[in-house]
Order: structure tokens, then sequence, then C-alpha cells
């Protein structure tokens, strides 16, 4: 139960670095270009964890609706971004 528990605090991590990332470099409302979006190292290097380990999280992320995965590498790297949050129904 412990290593689930590590996992979302891990999954948490990455989320607030891309939140905080994504208001450090594109502060408007509008969705910026990509190229404007956090790379897998930036992520990485704020959470203080490897690249492969934060692209594993930035999945998990993009696959819950939680982040943007950039259309495909932008000088050989993805590019993230912060999904808006849905409203509840």
């Amino acid at each position: 139960m412990s290593n689930q528990s590590d996992s979302n605090k891990e999954l948490i991590r990455v989320l607030t670095a891309l939140r905080t990332l994504c208001d450090i470099k594109c502060s408007s409302t509008t969705l910026p270009p990509q190229s404007l979006w956090p790379k897998t190292r930036h992520i990485a290097d704020y959470c203080g964890m490897d690249i492969y380990t934060s692209r594993r999280y930035l999945m998990k992320l993009a696959k819950s609706k939680k982040a943007y995965m950039s259309d495909g590498s932008i000088n050989n790297s993805l590019r993230w971004h912060i999904a808006p949050p849905t409203p509840a129904l």
C-alpha cells in the first residue's frame, strides 16, 4: 500500500511542477504555442527525478486529461501543458 501512496505523491509532485512551470512560462489565459510549453527535462529537474520517471507520470496525467502533450517532439523533446480543470457534473 505504501508503494501506491508514494506513487500518488510523485504524481501530485509532477502535476504541481507542471502547473508552476506553465504559470511561469505561459501566463496567458489562452493555450500558448507548443514550443513554449515546458519540456520533460524541465519538469524532471524541477521535481528532482529522472526524465523517464517524470515522463511516465506526465503520460498518466495526459491520459487522465489533466495535462496536454505536444503533438510530437519539438527539438527532440516532448512538451507538456497543464489542462484546465473540468467542471464537476
